[in-house]
C-alpha cells in the first residue's frame, strides 16, 4: 500500500494515487500484454511476482512516471498478512515464491528489506503474534523509523478495550480497527483512546462488506486516526468514502490537525534479563538481609 506525505491534502493525495495506479496498469499491460491485467474484486491490481521487491520496484517506477517520488511524496506500508502465508503443516512462511522461512529467518528478512527500501514506513503483521520473540526483535531494530502495525494480533476492539496489555511480551506502534462484526462506534472510540495512550497510531479500515455508507470516515476523524485503509481509488462504495474525507477536510479548513512529518512512536524495550553477576549479587544481598 502507499501513503502520502503528511502535509499532502486528501484531495491531492487521492488524485495522485489514482494517477499512479493508472500508470502502473498501463506499464504492466505494455510489458506483458492486456492478458496480464488482473484485478481483485475490490479493484486492486493483482500482478503476479515471485518476491515482494518486484512489486515495490514496479510501484516506485509507476510513481516516477506519474511525477512523484517514493520516499518523498509517497511511502510504503506493507500489508504482509503473515497469517495467510504461513504453512501450518511445515511451520514456516512462504513470503518468497518457492522458499519457506522460519520465524527467525522471517524477522531477518523484514529487517533486510526495510534497510534496502527506506521508503517503507510500516509493516502490518510481519509475523504471527505467536512469534513474540521474533516480533519484538523486529520492533527493537526498526520501530524508530518503521511502524509495527497489528491487525490480527489483538482481540477485537470490543474485547481489547478491557484487556491489560503487556508490551514486554507483545509490542506494537499501530493498530488497525474495523467497524464490523460485534464492534460498535463506542468500542472503536474507547479502544482508540486506549491505544493512543499507549503511544500507538490508530488506523481505521473499511470492512469486507462495503457499501456507500461513509460512517467509517467520520469515526476515523473523531478518533484522530493517522491513516484510513480503504483500498484503491475505484468503485462507488470507495469513492463515496474518499469524497466524504475530502468534504470533511474542506469543512475543517485551517482547523484540521496536521502532522509535519511521519511520527514513529517508541516501543518500550523488553525487560532486560538479569546477568549471572547481578543474580549472584542479589542472592548475596538476600542472604545478608536474612542474617
Amino acid at each position: 500500500m502507499i501513503v502520502s506525505r503528511p502535509d499532502m491534502l486528501s484531495g491531492e493525495a487521492v488524485t495522485a494515487a489514482r494517477k499512479i495506479q493508472d500508470t502502473m496498469l498501463k506499464t504492466i499491460c505494455s510489458k506483458s500484454g492486456i492478458g496480464i491485467k488482473s484485478l481483485h474484486e475490490s479493484g486492486a491490481l493483482c500482478p503476479t511476482y515471485d518476491k515482494p521487491e518486484q512489486g515495490l520496484d514496479a510501484i516506485a517506477e509507476a510513481a516516477g512516471q506519474a511525477g512523484y517520488e517514493m520516499g518523498k511524496d509517497f511511502f510504503f506500508i506493507l500489508n504482509s498478512s503473515a497469517q495467510d502465508c504461513f504453512d501450518y503443516e511445515k511451520g514456516k512462511y512462504e513470503v518468497v515464491s518457492g522458499m519457506l522461512k522460519g520465524p527467525d529467518d522471517m524477522a531477518d528478512y523484514w529487517l533486510d528489506l526495510c534497510s534496502r527500501y527506506e521508503s517503507i514506513v510500516g509493516i502490518i503483521d510481519p509475523l504471527r503474534c505467536e512469534e513474540q520473540e521474533q516480533w519484538n526483535k523486529i520492533c527493537a531494530a526498526i520501530s524508530d523509523h518503521c511502524l509495527i502495525i497489528s491487525e490480527k494480533g489483538y482481540s477485537r476492539p470490543g474485547i481489547l478495550r478491557e484487556e491489560e496489555l503487556d508490551f514486554t511480551k507483545f509490542a506494537t506502534s499501530g493498530l488497525i480497527m474495523k467497524l464490523e462484526g460485534s464492534n460498535t462506534t463506542a468500542h472503536i472510540a474507547e479502544c482508540a483512546k486506549k491505544m493512543t495512550d499507549l503511544n500507538n497510531v490508530v488506523i481505521m479500515a473499511a470492512g469486507l462488506r462495503e457499501s456507500n455508507d461513509t460512517t467509517i470516515v467520520d469515526i476515523a476523524t473523531a478518533c484522530q486516526a493517522h491513516f484510513l485503509k480503504m483500498g484503491p481509488v475505484c468503485r462507488g462504495e470507495r469513492i463515496a468514502k474518499y469524497n466524504r474525507l475530502i468534504d470533511i477536510e474542506n469543512e475543517l479548513g485551517e482547523r484540521r490537525a496536521e502532522w509535519d512529518s511521519l511520527a514513529f512512536p517508541s516501543i518500550p524495550p523488553k525487560v532486560p534479563t538479569p546477568t549471572p553477576e547481578l543474580e549472584e549479587n542479589g542472592e548475596a544481598e538476600t542472604a545478608n538481609d536474612n542474617n
